[in-house]
């Protein structure tokens, strides 16, 4: 895991964070959905990770 700066401040490193998300529906039910997002350390700005294969 590489760290990378924050293209929003320019100051921070990205760190990747795994985010759980509940969507919650009236039919079947709760589905959660688990996501790799990278997120600032010093802006808090969460961007998407792009997992890219060489």
């Amino acid at each position: 895991m590489r760290n990378t700066i924050c293209p929003i401040c320019e100051e921070g490193k990205l760190i990747e964070v795994n985010k759980k998300t509940l969507l919650e529906f009236s039919n079947p039910g709760k589905i959660v959905v688990e996501s790799t997002v990278s997120e600032c350390n010093r802006c808090g700005e969460i961007l998407l990770s792009e997992k890219q294969s060489a």
